[in-house]
């Protein structure tokens, strides 16, 4: 099929045709800029937004060991409905990623379905954070990076994993919480929980993490990756140590700020996420450092559930949000008009960028991942909007602003819209 996209906004900070409006054809998975020698395309709406293919650092598989909460199937029928072209996929599976042949499969099972599956490999084995996992066998073999996908709560192992893996220019991806400063807790600590009567989690259980091992990355060297950050403490370490030139970056899930601990006050379990939505005072500084650069990367947090494990009493809810597929509108709703470019380094290019993934030239015939969207009119979220097996979220009943019109990976267009409802 070979699609035709006139007057295409370029959407690629830093490229020579960033802002430019150019005809875009996509046709057997390489991008043109004209239509010579090419078959007749299929015509979509003009002024459409193109950029390079958008990079999710944080997402959860359930396959092998769960299939019932999330397939490989599934996740990339998910993340391409959302605009993903690759999903870096967190260890803690079952069984856990900690060796060369669980990203081995992760990788091939993605270029079966059409996604660019970026394994992230354990740091520890069976992630109990008691002995190390081979991770440069697993660099060796594909992984993206390496994390836990929890805290890795033994300083030395941080220490010596920071070591380790400067042999391969490796990136630590360290999940900032203290476990034993957040134990029990069920939602951000303030006013709401202290009225609800529910076990708060501190910002200071997240600034702690953070303040230690920027100690011991100022020690070893080597880079490491923050995921998750939803508290002003925790940023500020953080931009002290880039100050002191330390290769340390940071990342927010996308639903962060459009939610505060107020809103759960009918104790609706979709609203249970970790880390909690924070009060609207704590939103504003974060959103703020959003704007400014001082967060690098922004990721669905992707975490699917089955009911079971949300239709039930609060306190005994499971923490996750179903969220590759609302991720894009739930950014665009926080960044507000006119931020397509930052947009696109939240999703794309800062991601690439960290994960070491090749960027795009935008050349005539080049083989290439993009993702078409409009930042215009609106998209209803409601439980048939949700290709994910899980429809965890907290945007169910929401109208949230722009359309993913479609993806081309791995040579495959997948189109989800072709025109441009407006704002009623």
């Amino acid at each position: 099929m070979t699609i035709h996209i006139p007057h295409a906004k370029i959407v690629y900070p830093g490229h020579p045709l960033n802002g430019q409006n150019k005809h875009v054809w996509l046709h057997e998975g390489k991008l043109y800029f004209n239509n010579e020698g090419l078959p007749e395309a299929q015509q979509l709406q003009e002024g459409l937004c193109v950029s390079p293919g958008w990079v999710d650092m944080q997402a959860r598989v359930y396959e092998p060991g769960h299939e019932i909460q999330e397939t490989i199937a599934t996740l990339a029928q998910a993340a391409r409905h959302g605009g993903f072209t690759s999903v870096a996929v967190l260890s803690n599976s079952n069984p856990v990623v900690d060796g060369r042949e669980g990203v081995h499969y992760l990788k091939q099972m993605g270029l079966k379905y059409g996604l660019n599956i970026l394994p992230i490999g354990a740091v520890t084995q069976q992630t109990k954070g008691e002995k190390m996992a081979e991770m440069l066998d697993m660099d060796y073999a594909g992984a993206a990076a390496f994390s836990d996908g929890k805290p890795v709560s033994n300083p030395d192992i941080v220490l010596k994993t920071l070591q380790y893996l400067q042999h391969v220019d490796g990136l630590l991806i360290q999940r900032a919480e203290e476990p034993m400063l957040a134990a029990f807790g069920q939602m951000n600590e303030g006013m709401a929980s202290l009225m609800l009567g529910l076990e708060g989690l501190p910002e200071l259980a997240e600034e702690v993490m953070v303040s230690r091992d920027i100690q011991l990355l100022q020690y070893t060297g080597g880079k490491i990756h923050f995921s998750l950050i939803s508290s002003p403490g925790s940023l500020k370490h953080i931009a002290e140590a880039k100050a002191k030139g330390l290769d340390v970056t940071c990342s927010m899930a996308a639903h962060q700020l459009c939610f505060t601990d107020d809103d759960l006050m009918g104790f609706e379990t979709n609203f249970k996420v970790s880390p909690p939505f924070r009060s609207q005072a704590t939103n504003a500084e974060l959103k703020k450092a959003l704007l400014e650069g001082l967060i690098d990367v922004v990721v669905s947090d992707h975490n699917p559930m089955i009911i079971d494990q949300k239709n039930c009493e609060f306190d005994v809810a499971d923490f996750g949000v179903s969220s590759l597929e609302t991720a894009f509108h739930s950014l665009l709703q926080t960044l507000g008009p006119n931020q397509e470019n930052k947009l696109v380094e939240l999703l794309a290019l800062n991601p690439a960028r960290l994960l070491k993934l090749e960027l795009p030239q935008f050349e005539n015939g080049q083989p290439i991942d993009v993702t078409v969207f409009t930042t215009e009119g609106h998209t209803v979220i409601s439980r048939d909007y949700f290709l994910s097996k899980g429809f965890n979220s907290p945007f169910i009943g929401k109208t949230l602003p722009g359309k993913v019109i479609g993806t081309l990976s791995q040579g495959v267009w997948v189109q989800h819209a072709d025109s441009i409802p407006s704002m009623s």
